[in-house]
């Protein structure tokens, strides 16, 4: 066995002695590479078991096969957060809760675990926008609104269940809203609803947080039922747009059909 660590390269000989398990490693490459290709493609994600994540405002983020663990700097903060999901407490198909809580420590432990991951193909997101307007039509029933729908908050399950849910309901809060949303106002314009912004806000803000799903997919050549859907819920008037149940049937009929 060779240690490649320990190997001279300044003489031939050992040149040589390090070309052999270079020579192997090499091998086991392409088969690596079409592995996680083909995970890819039959929607068995690749994904980092363990994962540790610095948010940089003091809060982290800590990903098991199972669970997501969220700490965070301020009580206040782990507090707010904690009421906002302790008030869906599950209600809210298709979206993520807590498993455990401690103040103590200000953790939080979600279920399910999920990975950061795109559409491949239309089909795929027609099926991640189903599971995403479903979920809205049950938040909206609470009279609640999320504010923050982006690709970074609409994951895949890592566990081999065929489902898509959402996240990061930190922003969420009753409808509707008098006052301007103020991380829409500064640091994330062009990715709000543009009423968030001016002030009086209500659940609406989601369905054009649907229509920045379609848009920010990175998919082209989108077939003329998701085009119109994207226009409809982006819509700079929030009366024109649709509701999330007239965008979760028309997905439903759209994807029963296979007619886009």
């Amino acid at each position: 066995m060779t240690d490649l660590y320990s190997v001279d390269l300044s003489f031939p000989s050992e040149r040589l002695k390090a070309l052999v398990p270079c020579y192997r490693i090499a091998g086991l490459l392409p088969l690596l590479a079409d592995r996680c290709l083909n995970s890819v493609l039959d929607m068995q994600f690749p994904f980092s078991d363990f994962e540790r994540i610095n948010l940089g405002n003091g809060d982290i983020i800590e990903m098991t096969p199972k669970t997501v663990t969220r700490s965070f700097s301020s009580k206040k903060k782990w507090a707010m957060v904690k009421e906002i999901y302790d008030m869906l407490d599950q209600r809210i198909p298709h979206a993520e809760f807590i498993y455990r809580a401690s103040e103590i420590d200000s953790t939080l432990v979600f279920k399910p675990r999920g990975c950061k991951f795109k559409p491949l193909n239309c089909d795929q997101l027609v099926e991640a926008l189903k599971y995403v307007t479903k979920a809205l039509v049950a938040l909206h029933d609470l009279s609640f609104m999320h504010r923050d729908l982006s690709w970074d908050k609409v994951l895949r399950r890592c566990d081999g269940e065929n489902e898509w849910f959402v996240t990061g309901f930190d922003e969420a809060v009753g409808a509707p809203q008098i006052y301007p949303h103020p991380v829409a106002s500064t640091e994330a314009r062009g990715t709000h609803a543009p009423e968030m912004v001016r002030g009086l806000h209500g659940v609406k803000v989601d369905v054009w947080g649907v229509g920045h799903l379609v848009k920010t997919c990175g998919l082209t050549n989108l077939p003329k039922m998701l085009r119109e859907l994207q226009s409809r819920c982006l819509d700079q008037n929030p009366d024109q747009r649709p509701t999330a149940a007239d965008c979760y049937h028309h997905l439903l009929s759209a994807s029963s059909t296979a007619t886009y």
